[in-house]
């Protein structure tokens, strides 16, 4: 089976900025505040994104609602409305236990089912990883994806964040 799963090209510009914040209390207060700066000025224009950004503030907006939810898979089941794991690991054609596993972070998925994941859900399969912050990465995404005047908007929004944090 081959599957050509392209990261989608983002420039950053967020998480660039955030970085520039210093200590890590201090990028993850911001992140923070940026998120729910982004997903509020988002809803206003919902209809202007693509499905694609869409469903990128939507699990956005999932990890920002319940920060124990320290796991991708977590956040899909939040994001579909699923609440039972068996539902997923029957889709993944995986054991529940062994769902349970690589929802909590004690297993990395094997190849097959990143695949199905993505097949599933059309997230990345590096998502699924923890190879980077995902928040961070959504947050860039979705920037890259906001009208030059709402990007000018945020960026003044961090440039002012700077003066106080």
């Amino acid at each position: 089976m081959l599957v050509d799963v392209d990261e989608k090209p983002c420039r950053y510009v967020i998480s660039s900025e955030i970085e520039t914040f210093g200590e890590e209390s201090k990028k993850e207060y911001v992140r923070s505040v940026v998120s729910e700066h982004i997903l509020y000025m988002c809803e206003k224009k919902i209809a202007d994104f693509s499905d694609d950004t869409v469903k990128y503030i939507r699990l956005l907006k999932s990890i920002d609602k319940d920060s124990t939810k320290d796991s991708m898979l977590k956040c899909i089941r939040d994001v579909n409305g699923i609440t039972d794991q068996q539902v997923i690991s029957d889709n993944l054609g995986i054991s529940r236990f062994k769902y349970s596993k690589i929802e909590n972070n004690k297993e990395l998925p094997d190849a097959m089912v990143l695949i199905r994941l993505y097949d599933l859900y059309g997230y990345v399969p590096s998502m699924y990883l923890n190879l980077y912050d995902v928040r961070g990465r959504l947050l860039d995404y979705i920037f890259d994806s906001m009208s030059q005047k709402d990007q000018e908007i945020i960026m003044n929004f961090i440039n002012n964040l700077k003066e106080f944090v």
